[in-house]
């Protein structure tokens, strides 16, 4: 695996890969035996239930427990599982809820492995998922507001942005084997995509779409992030929370995810940070140093380009050939060698808020 590290002027860049997305797997409950009113509970999950997943395992509600398994999809008891012997306050239920529909975006480092994700150490772990309907609909507001009237008006009451976390907050609060909790943020992704250029019918000068644009799926909620602590037997665990600036809409926690970190391939050394010993160098999680060899990214220029008539606006448009230009760049630096590269953004090239600050979808020719 090469990695080209990049270091950013004026912003940030992501280069993706898109992947099927895969439903996240079922929840599995067994091993546990419910019998008093202590012991009452409410298992929710957004996919489905399974009880248990080996029958050597089981699973007994009984006497005075009070047991709910809330599902968005189904849920499955196999033998293993009791329900018997109430008493008149006790009982069990199994309730079928739609709440958000759970994906895992796959890679060469993410899997599902026996019904349970796992991921190496420090490679990408991420998910794709959709929120409720009633915070889709305040979305779905936001944008026929914002595009479709004049002046843009959009309502607080009735209207999420969800490119601003002080409209819609979406985190993900995860725990790591040792009981570690840190909290992170999920962010809203549309895609853009190559469109005819009017100018040429050639498909190198296509140009990425800078009107708002159709989402890849309805899955338009991401997290990504790299796990930093292996373990075989103990897995990660992680909540989704909802906080809305509309008043009767929210808060909402999904609970009851979890993944497992394997150990790292063999040639990821972990994070970049600086050298503690030095303070001038740049060492690898692993203790392993880091040379960087590499050279600044010019942004493009086609002013004064008379060798084509597809160039119709060399600030503000951006073609196929431009993307072409720019990977294979990389991709002949890094068989040189090179591990880095420093990319500037500027309000003309690749300039995230060069406008429109707090809604990006306008952006999708630079973003």
């Amino acid at each position: 695996m090469k990695t080209i590290y990049l270091i950013l002027f004026c912003g940030f860049i992501s280069v993706c890969i898109n992947a099927q997305p895969v439903l996240y797997p079922d929840a599995i409950y067994q091993n546990q035996t419910f019998s008093t009113s202590a012991h009452s509970a409410l298992l929710k999950y957004p996919t489905g239930i399974i009880s248990p997943g080996d029958p050597a395992q089981p699973e007994h509600v009984t006497q005075d427990a009070a047991v709910t398994f809330q599902a968005g999809t189904e849920i499955t008891l196999k033998d293993g599982f009791d329900a018997d012997n109430f008493t008149p306050s006790g009982e069990f239920n199994a309730i079928i809820s739609p709440t958000i529909d759970l994906f895992l975006v796959p890679n060469n480092y993410s899997s599902v492995i026996n019904n349970a994700v796992h991921v190496n150490k420090w490679e990408k772990f991420e998910i794709a998922f959709n929120l409720p309907a009633v915070y889709e609909e305040a979305v779905d507001n936001f944008f026929e507001h914002y595009y479709h009237t004049t002046p843009a008006y959009t309502n607080q009451l009735t209207d999420l942005n969800p490119y601003a976390d002080d409209s819609l907050s979406v985190t993900i609060n995860l725990t790591d084997p040792y009981g570690e909790s840190v909290t992170k943020w999920a962010f809203y992704m549309r895609e853009g995509k190559w469109i005819t250029n009017p100018l040429c019918t050639l498909p190198e000068w296509n140009q990425l779409g800078a009107e708002v644009l159709p989402p890849l799926n309805d899955l338009n909620w991401r997290f990504r992030f790299s796990p930093n602590i292996a373990s075989t037997t103990i897995p990660w665990s992680f909540n989704i929370t909802l906080h809305s600036l509309i008043q009767h809409i929210g808060p909402v926690t999904f609970n009851g995810f979890s993944f497992y970190c394997d150990d790292p391939v063999a040639d990821n050394h972990g994070f970049l940070s600086v050298n503690t010993n030095t303070h001038r160098s740049l060492v690898f999680d692993d203790g392993s140093p880091f040379f960087g060899i590499g050279e600044n990214f010019p942004f493009l220029s086609r002013d004064g380009d008379q060798t084509t008539t597809c160039n119709s606006d060399r600030w503000n448009d951006f073609y196929k050939t431009d993307f072409d230009d720019f990977m294979s760049s990389i991709d002949e630096l890094g068989a040189s060698g090179g591990n880095f590269i420093r990319f500037s953004f500027f309000g003309q090239e690749f300039g995230i808020e060069s406008t429109n600050l707090g809604v990006y979808d306008q952006y999708a020719d630079t973003a």
